[in-house]
């Protein structure tokens, strides 16, 4: 009876052991993998792209999507909404005047439980971080406790990840190009050295950028091209032959 005793106490240490010791696998293993197809300002609604509103993140959610993009802004008085352009105290007033602001808790609270899909977020503001501290701030008021981790900035610069990565340990960036000239080869290479020193797995590039020898050099050190704004079959076989891993699309 001690011997079984013994034997159930050791078995029992061992099963504890390995369940401890298997953790960190299962936390590496949720690292952000992001598809091939990124819905564009929330997607296109009632056939008008980059309105960033309620209406058509609601619309997108109907839909077997896997990350949605959002435009992201303030206010003069301080409230943090989707919107492509700042104008005063609203963004994108010629959609707004027709849609409903979608506000950053709305928007968080939308997604929230849905595990399934990230959240990129492109910041249209000057103080990048700011927007990437409320953003945090409000997924722990809330308890939104898996919501951060499915959050990837979009940045344009260096710089930009400097200010970001001390505010939350984001788990993926996407180095957004469309700021660089689309024959500075060199300064591509210096972005893909950047991103691979820093684990960033992701770049987009415009259309009118993407070709086969700039899809190379950023494969080279092991990232996935993106490209925008594309709306056709045609055009996605286009620029996947080109070295284009996925697209950002208004359509869901």
């Amino acid at each position: 009876m001690k011997n079984n005793s013994l034997f159930t106490r050791i078995l029992a240490f061992a099963v504890v052991i390995s369940l401890v010791v298997s953790t960190p696998a299962t936390q590496a293993s949720a690292a952000c993998n992001l598809p091939n197809k990124i819905i564009h300002a929330c997607g296109r609604y009632n056939g008008q792209a980059y309105t960033n509103s309620l209406e058509a993140l609601d619309n997108t959610l109907k839909h077997k999507v896997k990350a949605i993009e959002v435009d992201l802004s303030y206010t003069s008085d301080g409230y943090l909404i989707g919107g492509h352009y700042t104008t005063g105290r609203l963004a994108y007033v010629q959609s707004l005047v027709d849609y409903t602001v979608l506000t950053a808790d709305v928007l968080l609270e939308k997604l929230s439980d849905r595990d399934e899909i990230y959240l990129i977020v492109d910041s249209k503001c000057g103080n990048i971080a700011r927007v990437y501290r409320d953003l945090v701030k409000i997924c722990e008021e809330n308890s939104y406790t898996t919501l951060a981790d499915r959050i990837v900035p979009q940045i344009y610069s260096e710089e930009d990840y400097d200010a970001i990565s001390l505010v939350y340990d984001f788990k993926e960036y996407i180095f957004t190009l469309y700021r660089v000239a689309g024959k500075n080869t060199s300064k591509y290479k210096s972005i893909a050295k950047f991103c691979k020193k820093h684990h960033i797995k992701t770049v987009t590039i415009p259309k009118a950028y993407v070709k086969k020898s700039v899809c190379k050099i950023f494969k080279k050190q092991g990232l996935k091209v993106f490209t925008h704004t594309v709306n056709t079959k045609k055009q996605v076989k286009k620029y996947k032959k080109m070295g284009v891993y996925g697209v950002y699309t208004d359509k869901c």
